[in-house]
């Protein structure tokens, strides 16, 4: 993960600073700002508790800046599991790709975090860290959902998500600290299922600029960022070959969780962009892959497909509309067609590790490659392909 300030995990969003203990009310706030105190003279019989739930969140916070520190997937997976890992390892295959060794610099965030454990007495079990906001992250907190998947595993990053504070879920409180983890709500304005297809097939209809947001919010992703792919898709079409995107609802099990305005969901969606220069020509990966993302190996390639994934957290309302409150997202393989080896001129060799740009791909340079060439560089809304 890599959201800590100075990292770069979904770098247009980063963690924050504060304490919304007190939207469950005054009595569990004591127990979830989790101060020195031990808590509850009657603890119930749960999985876990609120302090223990602290302790989890920190050591993450540790074990995650040694294992961002070393490139060490192994000490990572065994801190995240599912899509939150399969984002990482990519992201880490992608450094290692660029001859870089280490991504910050091995002390961990200065994160406050605040639990909030569902009441469950067997496993699979859940609970819920926040971070508050930092000076430099733009108003954004990160949203950690821990899972334990039997009574003798590890609590591990399920998801992680980058959300305004101002839209941090407030959840339902079980009473003695402890958070509600079910029923949802009688009353939703689509079941956690539906809303995770609502977005997937909304993105899907990105190159059409008057695509019903339907039961959707506006915001940066949702209508922004299919305006976004858009006018990449066409501008691309028209200039410099072609970029087609698209999604699909992922195998993954689908949770929700009931709060005060409805239901927190996580879901992941599917990304799959091809990116097609204009006849006659090719996109040319160098040796030191700094043309196309990293995890792309050199050669010349007449198409390029990016496979992505985006780890999604939305809130389902009672009334009103659906609201994308996170969507961690990242390239997690890409292939070409038609390789050829390419000729480059020899690569310097790799200075120290950079901090990745804010598109998670490194930025274009111009390389000696046979005419016409293109260049293909992923970004946060799409694909964009120069050629010359």
């Amino acid at each position: 993960m890599r959201t800590s300030d100075g990292e770069n995990r979904r770098p247009w969003r980063s963690g924050v600073e504060w304490s919304r203990s007190w939207r469950i009310g005054a009595g569990a706030a004591l127990v979830l700002a989790l101060s020195a105190l031990a808590g509850c003279a009657s603890t119930p019989n749960y999985v876990t508790g609120p302090q223990r739930a602290l302790q989890i969140a920190q050591t993450y916070n540790l074990n995650n800046a040694k294992a961002n520190f070393t490139l060490n997937t192994a000490l990572q997976n065994k801190n995240e599991e599912g899509v939150s890992a399969q984002l990482d390892d990519a992201y880490y295959q992608m450094l290692r790709d660029e001859g870089k060794t280490s991504e910050g610099n091995g002390k961990p965030a200065h994160w406050h975090f605040t639990v909030y454990v569902f009441n469950q007495a067997a496993t699979p079990a859940y609970f819920v860290a926040e971070t508050a906001a930092t000076k430099t992250s733009k108003g954004y907190g990160d949203l950690f959902l821990f899972k334990k998947d039997s009574p003798k595993g590890p609590w591990r990053v399920l998801y992680e998500e980058a959300v305004l504070a101002k839209n941090m879920p407030t959840f339902v409180s079980a009473g003695n600290g402890y958070v509600a983890s079910a029923p949802l709500p009688k009353i939703l304005v689509a079941s956690p299922g539906a809303a995770i297809s609502d977005l997937a097939n909304y993105w899907s209809n990105y190159a059409n600029a008057s695509a019903p947001l339907g039961l959707l919010q506006s915001g940066p992703d949702t209508s922004t960022l299919n305006a976004e792919m858009q006018s990449v898709a066409s501008g691309t079409a028209s200039q410099h070959g072609s970029v087609l995107a698209s999604f699909s609802e992922a195998n993954t099990p689908i949770l929700a969780f009931p709060t005060t305005a409805g239901a927190l969901v996580f879901g992941v969606i599917d990304w799959s962009f091809v990116n097609t220069p204009p006849s006659g020509s090719r996109i040319t990966q160098p040796s030191s892959r700094s043309n196309a993302d990293a995890l792309l190996a050199p050669g010349n390639y007449t198409s390029i497909t990016y496979n992505e994934v985006t780890a999604v957290a939305l809130l389902v309302p009672k009334a009103g509309h659906i609201a994308v409150l996170g969507a961690d997202q990242g390239v997690v393989s890409a292939s070409g067609s038609d390789s050829s080896t390419p000729t480059v001129a020899p690569q310097p060799t790799p200075g120290p590790a950079a901090t990745p740009t804010p598109d998670r791909a490194p930025a274009a340079t111009t390389k000696p490659a046979p005419t016409p060439s293109c260049s293909s560089t992923v970004t946060s809304s799409g694909i964009s392909v120069s050629c010359s």
